[in-house]
């Protein structure tokens, strides 16, 4: 192998020839750039960390006899994917900012890319079941009550998983380590051409432009069956707001009238 050629280390290019060159200004012991990057990576993983856990905390605590929505349900398992991809892959992901050579060995260099794949995977498909659980609920209120049930969640979420392992699978094949000359090593994806392209293209389908499309239909039927009731509500707070200004005026009225008579009666009187 050519070590001047780029390469994918991580999902993006790497140029070998420049792994011997240091950064000019050091901060640490590290390159400033680096520096800033495990900055950003330790905000992220303590933020992430602290606010994925307190909502596992409030949604894994349901009242006896109470089943969970299918909502808390889809949002509990969100939270559970973005903390397991910050405490298995943050830490190990953010040790190439600060070493120069990859020690974790060969499974942890597989496990983190794969985990990484199937913690995004997880977050898609659950958005795009979340979009579909909220279009039942809103266009079709009276199924609603018995397709969305907790155990029809629950096994959606068990699929969820099942595919995003299934389509992650082929990172953890191709991810390998690769040994320098010096006895350094990288980690990276080592791909034939082709099973790239057709793996890149169908990541892009299936992970990104369906459920694009599917979260995109749902929203619109849903903003599309609340538009007439939106316009039958505001007429009839029109007929509504009508009928209190016309009972505002009949009384009105009839106080005028009231008034009216008490004092032709008090004129009456005083003539007399």
């Amino acid at each position: 192998m050519n070590l001047s050629e780029s390469v994918w280390v991580f999902g993006e290019p790497w140029n070998l020839s420049m792994v011997e060159e240091e950064e000019q200004q050091l901060l640490f012991g590290i390159g400033t750039d680096n520096f800033i990057t495990l900055l950003v990576f330790g905000l992220i993983f303590t933020l992430g960390v602290l606010g994925n856990s307190m909502v596992i905390t409030v949604l894994a605590r349901s009242k006896p006899g109470k089943p969970r929505s299918t909502t808390n349900i889809f949002i509990l398992n969100l939270s559970v994917a973005d903390l397991s991809y910050l405490l298995f892959c943050v830490p190990f992901q953010s040790t190439i900012y600060m070493l120069p050579t990859w020690i974790l060995g060969a499974f942890i260099c597989k496990f983190i890319h794969f985990f990484f794949t199937v913690s995004m995977l997880v977050s898609i498909f659950t958005l795009s079941a979340m979009s579909v659980d909220r279009y039942v609920a809103i266009v079709h209120a009276r199924k609603a009550s018995w397709i969305r049930v907790g155990r029809h969640a629950t096994l959606g979420v068990v699929l969820i998983w099942i595919l995003s392992v299934g389509m992650a699978a082929p990172v953890a094949h191709y991810q390998n380590l690769v040994e320098r000359e010096d006895n350094s090593s990288f980690c990276w994806e080592v791909w034939p051409d082709r099973h790239r392209r057709v793996y890149v293209m169908c990541s892009f389908v299936f992970g990104y432009l369906l459920p694009l499309a599917l979260i995109s239909v749902c929203y619109m039927k849903v903003s599309a069956h609340g538009a007439p009731r939106a316009r039958d509500a505001g007429i009839r707070r029109g007929e509504d707001t009508d009928l209190a200004e016309s009972h505002v005026i009949y009384e009105f009225k009839g106080q005028t009238e009231t008034f009216d008579d008490h004092r032709i009666k008090g004129n009456r009187r005083m003539s007399h």
